[in-house]
C-alpha cells in the first residue's frame, strides 16, 4: 500500500503544521524523524536538494516542504474530483505500491526500547509533536 512520508526533525514548527493539515483531512502519513534516523538525512537530500524539514512524499512524488504541501492540500481542497480527500488518497497514493527506494523505506527501530520511532497518523490520532 502506498504512503504519504513526512521527513521530521525535532522541534520544527512546519513539521507540527503538515502534520496538523494532513491529520485534519483524514490522510495517514508516516512520520520518520532525522532525530531518531540521521542517517536518512543524506539519502533525502539527494533526493530533493533540500536539508529543511519537513520533505512530504507522496508515495515517490516529492511534495516538496511546508509551503509546497499546505499548497497542494488546498488545491485538493477546492476540487471536486473525489467525494472526500480520504479517497482521492485511496486512489492516488495508498492503491499504489510502497515506495522502493531505500531512502523512502521505513527504518527498523535500533533498539528494543525504541517502542515509538514511527508514528502513523490518522485523523482521529492527535498530533503529538
Amino acid at each position: 500500500m502506498g504512503r504519504i512520508t513526512v521527513f521530521t526533525s525535532d522541534g520544527c514548527s512546519f513539521c507540527k503544521e503538515v502534520k496538523s493539515a494532513l491529520a485534519e483531512r483524514n490522510l495517514p502519513y508516516v512520520e520518520i524523524s532525522y532525530a531518531d534516523f540521521p542517517e536518512l538525512r543524506e539519502k533525502v537530500f539527494s533526493l530533493t536538494n533540500r536539508m529543511s524539514t519537513p520533505q512530504v512524499f507522496f508515495n515517490t512524488r516529492h511534495i516538496g516542504g511546508c509551503d509546497d504541501t499546505l499548497g497542494l492540500l488546498s488545491k485538493w481542497d477546492k476540487e471536486e474530483r473525489y467525494p472526500t480527500l480520504r479517497e482521492r488518497f485511496n486512489q492516488e497514493i495508498g492503491n499504489w505500491p510502497e515506495p522502493t527506494n531505500p531512502a523512502l523505506q521505513i527504518p527498523k527501530p535500533k533498539d528494543t526500547e525504541s517502542a515509538v520511532f514511527l508514528l502513523m497518523f490518522s485523523a482521529t490520532t492527535a498530533v503529538s509533536k
